[in-house]
Order: structure tokens, then sequence, then C-alpha cells
């Protein structure tokens, strides 16, 4: 009597044990979903605060930023060059995070929504210029030591989405 009791407590705590495991998985996944998309809020709210910032072409109902001959610098264009750097230091907050800090929950979010929203940023020429100002000047930023990670992964997002057979290279031309 006293044996089968000790196999059922045995048993007990090992269903108990194994449903406590399942429960605590529910848990971290469902944490995870959570946290996703609390993190994309967060981001996609500041990345719309630059976005509204960034120079835009005075034509009626246009999306594009500034025409694609523009090249602002610090010294041409110091107030756009800014409002275009604090575009790219938000992207990288996007990038490092999702990429880089915690990959395993919100490596997703990189590849389900910021890659593309990336693209469409770095279809811009002038857009596309800052960036290769910011990571060409020494003294300009090193993206906190990431700068030729970050512009590698930038790089693969222009190449996936760009469907330019003449396609070069994301800094072709400057």
């Amino acid at each position: 009597m006293l044996e089968s009791i000790r196999v059922f407590a045995t048993v007990a705590a090992a269903v108990i044990a194994l449903a406590a495991f399942f429960l605590s998985c529910i848990a971290l996944f469902t944490s995870a979903s959570v946290a996703r998309a609390q993190l994309y809020l967060e981001l996609r709210k500041l990345f719309s605060e630059i976005n509204d910032e960034l120079p835009r072409l005075t034509t009626p109902g246009s999306k594009d930023y500034h025409d694609a001959k523009w090249r602002p610098t610090p010294e041409s264009d110091p107030t756009d060059f800014l409002k275009i750097e604090k575009y790219w230091y938000r992207t990288f907050d996007q990038w490092f995070v999702t990429k880089i800090l915690h990959p395993w929950p919100f490596q997703r979010l990189w590849t389900v929504f910021f890659e593309r929203a990336v693209f469409e940023g770095l279809k811009n020429v002038p857009i596309r210029y800052v960036l290769y100002y910011m990571v060409s000047k020494e003294s300009r930023t090193s993206f906190s030591g990431r700068g030729e990670e970050f512009v590698e992964d930038l790089t693969a997002v222009y190449k996936k989405y760009n469907h330019d057979p003449d396609y070069k290279k994301i800094f072709s031309g400057f």
C-alpha cells in the first residue's frame, strides 16, 4: 500500500511538473507576443514623429522627401540634414533592438515590418545620401561600433526589395 502511494505521488508530481512547464511556456510565448506588440508600437511612434519632420517636396500630394539630385550636408542644409540624421538614428534603434539586443522575440518585427519600411527610406536618394555621409565621415558616427554591420543589413534589404536590374550598391554614385 505504501509503495502504491509513493508511485502515485511520483506520478502526480511528474504530471504537476509537466503542467507547470507547459503553463510557463504558454506564459513565455504570450509575454513575448505582448512585448513585441509594445515594442512595435513604441518604435513606430518614434519613427512616425521623425518621419513627419523630414523635408518633403512642396508639390501637393507628393510623398517624396526631396528630389533625387539634392545632397544635404551639415554645412549646406544643417536643419534638414539633422532631421534626416535623426531618421537614421531611429532606424538604427529599430535594427539594434530587433536584430542585436533581443533577436529571439523581436526578429520577426524586423522581417515582417521594419525591413520593408526601411527600404522605403532607402529608395529616396537624399535620405540614402545622408546615411552615406554619416558612415563615411569618421567623425560623424559609428552607430555605437555597429555601423558596418548596420549598413551591411541595410544593403541586404535594399538588394532584396530593389528590382532594378542595374542595381550596383547601396551607395553607388555618391
